[in-house]
């Protein structure tokens, strides 16, 4: 069986790698995880009886370090053929994916959610789901949903356009 913390070390990585592949963008393994000619998107990923997603302090910072290009968060849910806890060790994860839901927002959405100091990971944003900006144009793509909101523009992404 897969241990949980490796589980959870694990799939954020492979959810970038979908949305930089879905998207026609190049996967960053470190700072900002999705990297474009045009702009820049950091992924957050959730199950989706768990949906909220948590954005480290520093993160926002981002959009600044990367500010000739256009900044956008990549917010999204997965669902998986099997609970976490039953998955064996050498599966893979990829293909235990059964669709994903991917809403792209605006950088500057996530001011609204104030930062908590959480002592021992310092501070954190908790952006809810049910806030999310409503969807301007939505793209149906293998196993899963893509969804632009206001201010997002979709000629930064070369897969959709």
């Amino acid at each position: 069986m897969r241990a949980r913390e490796e589980f959870n070390n694990l799939m954020p990585i492979i959810n970038e790698q979908w949305v930089a592949k879905v998207l026609g963008l190049k996967w960053n393994p470190s700072g900002i995880d999705v990297i474009g000619d045009k702009c820049v998107v950091e992924v957050k990923f959730s199950l989706p009886r768990e949906p909220s997603w948590t954005v480290l302090e520093y993160q926002m910072a981002y959009a600044e370090q990367n500010s000739d290009k256009n900044a956008y968060w990549g917010l999204g849910i997965y669902h998986l053929k099997k609970e976490v806890d039953i998955i064996e060790k050498e599966e893979n994860l990829e293909k235990l994916v059964l669709t994903r839901e991917l809403w792209l927002v605006d950088w500057n959405w996530m001011n609204q959610f104030s930062p908590s100091d959480t002592k021992c990971n310092g501070l954190l944003r908790y952006p809810k789901i049910k806030l999310l900006p409503q969807a301007t144009e939505t793209y149906k793509i293998f196993k899963g949903k893509i969804h632009l909101t206001q201010s997002v523009n979709l000629g930064d992404f070369p897969a959709l356009s």
